[in-house]
């Protein structure tokens, strides 16, 4: 009997689960029906959001160093910001903004499911967390207390918050081929930005190759109103730092005397490429920032690279006099007769003649804006006066006052071109100084790590992020990256690279792994 009753129960009990699915299914139909034909443009599209979004998370779990890449895609503007916007009552949310808090959420309840969230390069990332901390009571302060409105504030917080693409990079490259699918991932995003910026100088300033070159991140003009570049055009890309820290990666592991010969090759157009675009920027401080990098590497490199770096040089040089040589009276006078050849030796005079360059508008302006924002800091040192509040009057100093151009005329009195005036403005000297101090333990415990480092191609990828850092440091005064989210993310970015081949190194030398040869071993 008992074994009669055993065999009977799962018969009677079978029907009850398909019975529970087939209502959760009605159900869901239902509401779907319902959902429809009350707004279908709303369902049909978080319908496609779902669908795509399901391979792009699952994809992003197992390899996160593909959402890496894609937050340099978004803050490298190579699409609008806003083709996703969500409006929420303190502001809004672009596709960026989306992908970094999306990243963050990921990697940490992946951590979490693993057991082994923590907290990565303690040494450096407890600072940049003090200094977010800054960050965000300036952000309450302003709208708070100062009555900023929350717009205003949220898009400096934002670039600010960039700062934090040092957890996604430490958090998500764990691996040896990691690094190399982010530094390949890298290369072609400079690549594309230095493309754009060589292919627009064709095209002129009306004809814009990427409609997100409309906004204000890229900025295309005639530089006919700079008498050193006439007849030029000037394009300065959302992506100018990261073309920047490429070119000296590019650079470092190019004069590695041991390097395989298709990557010193491959390295060799890198450099090339990305200096082209760079000089058609024609930013002097960039150029400035680069020689320092470069000269710091080469400082920095044992003997037998400096003398394949000075051999190399000395070659290229040759070559490049004789091929002028040879070429011929007619060829010369079309090199000498160039729009792009005149500008850039003006451009480069230049900064040989500060006098002069002291005389221009630019110049004046530059002056003007530090000594109100020094002003400023006196007159508020401990607080600042807030992230998004003005730290100035309107001037008539140069039309200031009629520009409405980026915002309007009240945009410019809440920016300043230097950084470090930019943040003591917004955050007080407090906050300033925490800056200071990030970028001193960047720097210290970069340096650590490259002197601990045993795989030389780690050394040279952690020599070139450091250097590309005091490069951008001294670039940063006399433009607003440590508070550009575009050039944020780089530096955050990078700072967890580094962590992340400390990382994988100290992995590699548990017991039972042996660690690759040092290149002075």
């Amino acid at each position: 009997m008992a074994s009669f009753e055993a065999i009977r129960m799962p018969k009677q009990q079978e029907p009850a689960i398909p019975r529970l699915w087939i209502a959760a299914w009605l159900l869901l139909l239902l509401v779907l029906a319902a959902s429809v034909y009350a707004a279908s443009e709303l369902t049909v599209r978080l319908l496609v959001g779902v669908s795509i979004g399901i391979p792009v998370v699952r994809l992003l779990w197992r390899r996160p160093e593909f959402g890496l890449l894609g937050i340099i895609f978004l803050t490298s503007s190579f699409i609008p910001a806003d083709v996703v916007d969500i409006r929420l009552p303190v502001g809004g949310l672009k596709v960026r903004d989306l992908a970094l808090l999306g990243m963050l959420g990921l990697l940490m309840l992946r951590g979490w499911q693993r057991r082994k969230l923590d907290i990565p390069w303690w040494p450096v990332s407890r600072v940049l967390i003090i200094f977010l901390g800054f960050a965000t009571f300036s952000l309450l302060y302003a709208i708070l207390y100062k009555k900023v409105e929350p717009n205003w504030a949220f898009s400096e917080y934002r670039a600010l918050f960039f700062y934090a693409g040092f957890f996604v990079a430490a958090w998500a490259i764990e691996q040896r081929r990691q690094v190399v699918i982010v530094l390949a991932g890298l290369f072609i995003l400079s690549d594309l930005t230095a493309l754009i910026v060589i292919a627009q100088q064709f095209l002129g300033t009306q004809n814009r190759l990427l409609a997100a070159m409309t906004g204000g991140n890229w900025r295309v003009w005639q530089s006919d109103v700079d008498s050193t570049v006439a007849g030029t055009v000037r394009v300065i890309p959302p992506g100018h730092v990261l073309m920047y820290t490429m070119m000296v990666i590019a650079f470092c592991l190019m004069v590695y005397a041991r390097q395989e010969r298709r990557l010193r090759m491959i390295m060799v157009f890198q450099f090339i490429f990305l200096n082209i675009a760079l000089l058609l920027t024609y930013t002097r401080a960039e150029w400035l920032a680069s020689a320092l990098a470069i000269a710091l590497i080469v400082a920095v490199l044992p003997r037998v690279d400096k003398l394949k770096c000075a051999r190399y040089g000395l070659i290229t040089i040759v070559v490049l006099f004789s091929c002028y040589g040879l070429a011929g009276a007619s060829f010369a006078e079309t090199i000498n007769n160039s729009e792009f050849i005149r500008a850039l030796t003006l451009r480069f005079s230049s900064i040989l003649t500060p006098d002069e360059t002291l005389g221009t508008d630019s110049l004046e302006w530059r002056i003007y804006e530090n000594g109100t924002a020094i002003e400023a800091i006196a007159r508020q040192p401990v607080l600042g006066v807030g992230l998004g509040n003005t730290y100035r009057d309107i001037t008539l100093l140069q039309n200031n006052g009629a520009d409405q151009g980026l915002g309007g005329s009240f945009r410019f009195t809440r920016y300043v071109h230097n950084s470090y005036l930019y943040i003591a403005v917004k955050l007080g000297i407090p906050g300033f100084l925490t800056l200071i101090w990030f970028c001193l333990v960047f720097l210290w415990h970069g340096w650590r790590a490259y002197s601990r480092l045993v795989d030389p191609q780690y050394k040279r990828l952690t020599l070139a992020i450091l250097m590309s850092f005091v490069g951008l440091l001294t670039w940063a005064f006399s433009h607003s990256h440590l508070i550009l989210e575009e050039s944020t993310v780089v530096v955050g970015m990078m700072a967890g690279l580094i962590s992340g081949l400390v990382a994988i190194e100290q992995h590699c030398k548990l017991p039972g792994m042996m660690p690759e040869m040092s290149e002075h071993e």
